[in-house]
């Protein structure tokens, strides 16, 4: 063959495989179907377990964070977007309106 290399035969066509020699197209089926009936079951539990994790992942982010109420009146800055923006300012412009000195 190639580089003087000899054809071998795979393992499998001289002595098949315990899992070929047991294979039942009936109870691959029958498998197949009751596999079907349990994917709602495991969607949910993985819909819990994704809520839960992100759950977690609020209450570790939400753990450094300050409360600042705002009242009516409170200066606040505000990002400059769309017809807001200036086309003379160009890039070095500002980003937030609002709090100017």
């Amino acid at each position: 063959m190639t580089y003087g290399a000899e054809a071998v035969i795979p393992l499998e066509i001289g002595f098949p495989a315990l899992r070929i020699d047991q294979f039942s197209i009936d109870e691959n089926n029958r498998l197949l179907s009751g596999s079907l009936d349990v994917v709602g079951e495991r969607r949910e539990v993985v819909a819990v377990r994704m809520t839960h994790y992100q759950q977690r992942l609020k209450q570790g982010y939400d753990k450094g964070l300050k409360l600042r109420p705002l009242a009516p009146g409170d200066l606040v800055l505000r990002k400059v977007v769309g017809t807001a923006k200036n086309p003379s300012w160009g890039k070095l412009g500002p980003n937030w309106e609002g709090y100017t000195e």
